[in-house]
């Protein structure tokens, strides 16, 4: 007889998506749910203060544990029903100016981040932004952020907005205006996504982020454009809103060099900063830190020093630097400036001033915060020119005086000379001197808490520089932090290649470094140093 077996079997009715992937945003550790566990797992989350109604954050996963911590903390003083995240525009990606998208889908292991789709049409509709759903498929500075706001604040709408660097101030004010109208009552959080002082050795960018945490530390909204930070039009974004919202009062979270994340020296290095943004309290002072390994940021002034400068160059002091609005000089020194400005503007970022050269036998006075600064140069070792050049450096100081001098050496002047002329402008009231004149690069010297730079090398000497770009030479640029306290040298040799200034290779960089500091070792006890990256520290 034969049997007959059924088998049944159960097939499970088929689940057709109804999302469509083409729109959907990666994310980094995308659908990782272990990875994710493990970061939302951390301890000891950072103290946010008040109830911020604007932050700062890094726009790298590199530092993930460091934003959960950040976003867990935010979570337990704000509670946002819109989150306006704005970011730069890295890879100057898609037709606008100012993007947003209203197709993109941000899923993380939370599940998807709700859009705040009636402010993202209006943008649209009203031209103030384009829709540009490939941009957010490829910048990092807004998908490395959803999974922790879906996670800390998930019922939040997400409006996303990514700015191109080039984006006029007259756009900018435009969104402003429009955010503010079209949200003032609510709950919001303004999240800009950005990091700082990037794509240079520690030295240069440690030298940068000092500059950048006192202006952030000010609310100075005029010097956004002299920052050295990704997305200057993101951050201005930011700020320009807080204004807007009255929320002055900064506080730096925390702040750490990606140097930290790596055993090896990194050519290219970067900051990330957690800040907070909340209304001022009239008892309290503007600026807070919030991490005890921080110091407050002291008021102080950047001065940027460069090595000699060819002698038909009229570049004088700079109050930083803005090459957009340069075209006052003539066309022999703006050609010298693009040329000198290497291969982007952040080279000379950071600054308060530039000193390029001073007219001889003459001083410039600036005025600067709690700093009357006179910037000086003089040339003659005679006896008598020399006692009225001394005469007028004791009649310039004053309480808050800071006095800068370029001295013009010979180049036939023995050691010791040059040592007695120096200190002879140091006893006399100079805070800083800095030799010309010298071709190569010489050890710095602290003689009675003050700093005496002999020779910084080249930097412009090739007269046909300005027209052919031959010019090869080498030297040394530094940048000099004066605070009440302390002075903050900041050392970076380079060479000049066919008119363009170009870092020295790190090994390089470490051997003179050390040169430099040489002296060091028998003149102060009274400094901190990283003889490798050239950073020092003096007290006043």
């Amino acid at each position: 007889m034969t049997m007959l077996v059924a088998v049944f079997v159960l097939i499970r009715p088929v689940e057709i998506s109804t999302v469509d992937n083409t729109h959907l945003i990666k994310s980094f550790f995308q659908g990782d749910t272990k990875m994710w566990s493990h970061i939302f797992s951390t301890q000891n989350q950072m103290e946010i203060d008040g109830n911020p109604m604007g932050v700062i954050v890094p726009s790298s996963i590199l530092p993930a544990m460091e934003l959960e911590r950040f976003y867990e903390g935010l979570r337990d003083v704000s509670s946002p029903v819109l989150i306006v995240l704005l970011a730069g525009n890295s890879l100057n990606a898609g037709n606008g100016n100012i993007q947003t998208c209203r197709s993109c889908i941000f899923k993380s292991i939370d599940g998807e981040i709700n859009l705040s789709n009636d402010k993202i049409y209006s943008l649209i509709s009203r031209n103030i932004a384009s829709d540009e759903l490939s941009t957010f498929q490829a910048e990092e500075s807004v998908f490395v952020h959803t999974p922790y706001l879906k996670h800390f604040f998930p019922n939040a709408e997400l409006l996303p907005i990514i700015i191109k660097d080039d984006t006029s101030i007259e756009e900018l004010l435009t969104l402003r205006d429009f955010l503010y109208s079209d949200i003032i009552g609510q709950n919001v959080l303004f999240i800009a996504s950005t990091n700082f002082s990037s794509g240079f050795p520690i030295a240069l960018s440690a030298y940068h982020d000092q500059y950048t945490t006192k202006e952030l530390g000010k609310f100075s909204l005029k010097n956004i454009f002299n920052l050295d930070v990704d997305s200057k039009p993101a951050l201005y974004m930011l700020m320009s809103m807080m204004e807007k919202y009255e929320n002055r009062k900064t506080s730096l979270v925390f702040n750490i060099s990606s140097q930290k994340f790596s055993l090896n020296p990194q050519e290219k290095t970067s900051y990330f900063s957690f800040w907070t943004f909340n209304k001022e309290d009239p008892v309290s002072e503007a600026t807070s830190v919030k991490k005890s390994n921080l110091s407050k940021p002291e008021a102080g002034v950047n001065i940027l020093s460069v090595g000699n400068i060819k002698s038909d160059a009229d570049l004088g002091v700079l109050a930083g630097w803005n090459f957009a609005n340069i075209d006052s000089f003539d066309s022999v020194n703006l050609k010298q400036f693009r040329d000198i400005r290497g291969e982007n503007d952040n080279f000379f970022l950071g600054n308060d001033f530039i000193v390029f050269d001073v007219p001889d036998g003459q001083c410039i006075q600036k005025i600067y915060e709690n700093f009357d600064i006179n910037f000086c140069k003089y040339s003659s070792s005679e006896s008598e020119v020399l006692k009225d050049q001394l005469k007028t450096i004791r009649e310039l100081r004053n309480d808050k005086s800071l006095i800068y001098l370029l001295y013009g050496f010979s180049g036939s002047e023995e050691e010791n000379d040059r040592k007695k002329i120096a200190r002879q402008f140091i006893d006399n009231g100079v805070d800083i001197f800095v030799g010309r004149g010298i071709s190569e690069v010489l050890p710095i010297e602290y003689y009675r808490k003050s700093l005496i730079i002999y020779s910084l090398g080249d930097f412009l000497t090739d007269s046909k520089l300005a027209n052919e770009l031959t010019s090869n030479s080498s030297g040394m640029i530094a940048g000099i932090n004066i605070s009440e306290n302390n002075y903050g040298l900041y050392l970076y040799p380079i060479d000049i290649v066919n008119g363009y200034p170009k870092l020295k290779s790190f090994i390089e960089r470490i051997k003179i470094n050390m040169m430099v500091f040489t002296d060091l070792h028998m003149t102060s006890r009274f400094y901190t140093k990283d003889e490798n990256n050239g950073i020092v520290t003096f007290s006043r």
